[in-house]
C-alpha cells in the first residue's frame, strides 16, 4: 500500500528542506503509523513510514529509542514505503525513530523522524464494527472520489488548486491519497500527496511549469486504498522563455553555494519547483553554475537535487573558486583601503504574527495569517532572502516559504508573507525566521506561536 501521508504544506512544499548554511539533509521521512501521542494496548503494533529523496531510497529502518528493531530494503525509487510489526515488551512510553538511506548513503540524520507513543497495560478488545461510531466507511464500501477541478484537459498558469469530493454521504474515509504523475500510467507518483484527514478535499499544490500532469484521488482507511477516481490531466504553462539557455528544475529544496561543493558557503536557499538558467558547469557535471533567482549574480547548485534540460553539455566548464580565508596583506603606499570582509549576519526584529488565532482550512475564517519582520544588514542591499519555517503539533505539520520585501526591493527592511489556508492539525504552531545576506551569513529568531482551531 503506497500511502502518501505527507505533511500539509502551507503554500510551498519541502521534500527535503535544507536551510542556508547547512549541508544536504538527505532523505525526508514521514511516520504514517502510529501518530505522535497515540495510546495503544499491549499487543502487536504495525509501524509504517515512507521516505522521499531525488536520489532514490534503498532502506528504511525502524528504531525504538535509537535501538534497531527492524529494517526493510527498498527498490531505490524516489518514494518508498515500509512497514513492520512490533510487539512492545511491556507497558510504558516509547520513542519510535525511522531512518531512511538513499542510494548515495545519505540518511535523514539532520531531519529525524520520531514519534512518542504510550503502551498501556490493557489487552486489545474484540474487533469493532467496520463502520465505526465516527462514521468511517467500511473497507468494502469505499467508492471512488469525484474530481472537480482543474477541469480535465485544462491549461493553467501558476499553482493548480486540486479539488475533489466523496460521493457517499452515509460515511467518510480516513483520508485521501492524491496521485500526480507526468505519465498516464502513474509509474511515478512521488509528486502527489496524502491528506491528514477526510475533511481536506482541496489543496493548492506547487508543480514545475511547462509540463502536463495526470492526477487521481483514492479514499483511504487504515491499510487499504479504495478504488481510484478516473484520471484527469492538466498542463501548466509558465512565462514565455526569454532565452534559449538550458534550465535546471529543482526536485527538492536546496542551497545555492559560492562554489561546487558543500564546503562552500550557501548564498541562497532555493525551493522545490524553481527553474534556473544554467550558465556553466564543473568538469564532472556534478554541479551547475546558475543565475540566482532572488538577485543578480551566479551561484552553484548540485546536479543531484534536480533535472537539467537543454543543451547544457555545450556550456563552458567554470573553474571552482579557491576556498580562501581572509589574509591580512601589507598595504602599498598610495593604495586604497580594501572593503573589509563581511561576517556579520542580518538583524531580525519587530516580528509580528497576525492574527494570533486562525481557523483550520474548511472550518471558517480567517484561515490565513500574516508574518511581518524588520530585517537589516550592515551593508546596503545586503539581505539575500528571509525564510519562515512553521512547525505544528502533529508529526507532519511543517512548512516554509519566503518573506518578501515591500515592492520586491531587497534594500528595504520591511518583509512580509501571507501564509495559508492552513489545513494541518489544530493546536499551537510555532514560527521561526531565518535571514541570510549576500555573503552567506545567516541569523535565526523565534519561535513565535499562533493557534489553529476548528469549529464545525
Amino acid at each position: 500500500m503506497k500511502k502518501l501521508h505527507t505533511a500539509v504544506w502551507i503554500l510551498l512544499i519541502l521534500t527535503g528542506c535544507t536551510m542556508p548554511g547547512g549541508e544536504a539533509g538527505g532523505p525526508m521521512v514521514w511516520i504514517d503509523r502510529p501518530l505522535d501521542g497515540t495510546t495503544v494496548p499491549l499487543a502487536p503494533l504495525i509501524l509504517q513510514a515512507h521516505a522521499v529523496d531525488s536520489d532514490g531510497i534503498t532502506k528504511i529502518e525502524f528504531l525504538i529509542s535509537d535501538s534497531p528493531i527492524g529494517s526493510v530494503s527498498t527498490e531505490g525509487a524516489r518514494m518508498e514505503e515500509a512497514s513492520i510489526e512490533w510487539t512492545p515488551p511491556e507497558p510504558g512510553i516509547y520513542e519510535l525513530n525511522v531512518r531512511a538511506t538513499d542510494t548515495l548513503g545519505n540518511t535523514n540524520a539532520r531531519t529525524p523522524a520520531n514519534v512518542q507513543i504510550v503502551v498501556s497495560g490493557d489487552m486489545p478488545t474484540s474487533a469493532s464494527s467496520p463502520t465505526t461510531a465516527s462514521g468511517q466507511c467500511a473497507t468494502e464500501t469505499l467508492v471512488a472520489p469525484l474530481l472537480l477541478s482543474p477541469a480535465d484537459g485544462a491549461s493553467l498558469t501558476g499553482e493548480p488548486l486540486l479539488t475533489w469530493s466523496y460521493p457517499d454521504t452515509t460515511c467518510h474515509p480516513y483520508s485521501y491519497a492524491v496521485d500526480i504523475s507526468s505519465d498516464a500510467s502513474f509509474t511515478d507518483i512521488s509528486l502527489g500527496f496524502g491528506t491528514l484527514d477526510y475533511n481536506e478535499t482541496s489543496r493548492q499544490w506547487p508543480l514545475p511549469t511547462d509540463q502536463c500532469y495526470y492526477w487521481r484521488v483514492k479514499a483511504y482507511v487504515p491499510d487499504v486504498n479504495g478504488p481510484a477516481s478516473p484520471a484527469w490531466h492538466f498542463c501548466i504553462t509558465g512565462p514565455a522563455a526569454v532565452s534559449s539557455s538550458p534550465t535546471f528544475t529543482l526536485l527538492k529544496n536546496a542551497n545555492c553555494r559560492l562554489g561546487p561543493g558543500t564546503a562552500y558557503d550557501s548564498v541562497d536557499a532555493l525551493l522545490r519547483g524553481a527553474s534556473l538558467n544554467i550558465e556553466g558547469r564543473n568538469a564532472d557535471n556534478s554541479w551547475f553554475w546558475v543565475k540566482k533567482p532572488s538577485s543578480s549574480g551566479r551561484c552553484w547548485i548540485s546536479a543531484s537535487v534536480g533535472t537539467a534540460s537543454g543543451n547544457w553539455q555545450a556550456l563552458q566548464v567554470v573553474n571552482a573558486p579557491t576556498l580562501a580565508t581572509v589574509v591580512s596583506t601589507p598595504m602599498l603606499p598610495g593604495t586604497a583601503t580594501p572593503t573589509p570582509a563581511d561576517f556579520t549576519p542580518p538583524a531580525i526584529s519587530n516580528v509580528a504574527i497576525s492574527p494570533a488565532s486562525i481557523m483550520q482550512n474548511g472550518c471558517g475564517s480567517p484561515n490565513t495569517l500574516t508574518i511581518t519582520a524588520t530585517v537589516t544588514d550592515n551593508i546596503p542591499s545586503g539581505v539575500a532572502n528571509v525564510i519562515y519555517e512553521l512547525s505544528g503539533p502533529g508529526p507532519m505539520d511543517s512548512g516554509d516559504g519566503y518573506l518578501i520585501p515591500d515592492g520586491g526591493d531587497y534594500s528595504q527592511s520591511s518583509f512580509q508573507a501571507t501564509v495559508g489556508p492552513i489545513a494541518g492539525s489544530t493546536g499551537f504552531w510555532s514560527v521561526t525566521i531565518q535571514a541570510v545576506d549576500i555573503n552567506g551569513n545567516a541569523s535565526q529568531a523565534g519561535p513565535w506561536t499562533f493557534q489553529v482551531v476548528c469549529i464545525q
